[in-house]
């Protein structure tokens, strides 16, 4: 708990290695344990939420998904099947897309 005071912003992992350091041989337990016994006790900090990427509410064309259909397409030659992948960047004046 004395723990927990000094450090009200640490995560489990860095909880756990901590006490490690701190107990020694003594500390026995593993990582799932004590993740757990962290977990039982109300010692664990929630998640925060991760920002919606994707924005499903629109009218716009829904294409199917060739690759995860029945029968899976199997590309049987070079350059026969192409994937992308749209990555944005935070900057000062607003999200850039990184191509």
């Amino acid at each position: 708990m004395e723990l927990l005071k000094d450090m009200p912003r640490a995560g489990m992992r860095e909880l756990y290695e901590l006490c490690r350091r701190r107990f020694g041989r003594k500390f026995i337990i593993g990582r799932d344990q004590c993740y757990g016994l962290f977990r039982s006790n109300g010692l664990c900090r929630r998640n925060r939420k991760r920002p919606r990427t994707t924005c499903s509410n629109h009218n716009y064309y829904i294409y199917e998904d060739l690759l995860n259909t029945t029968p899976k397409l199997r590309p049987t030659r070079f350059g026969q099947l192409c994937v992308a992948d749209i990555t944005y960047v935070a900057t000062e004046s607003g999200w850039a897309y990184l191509s």
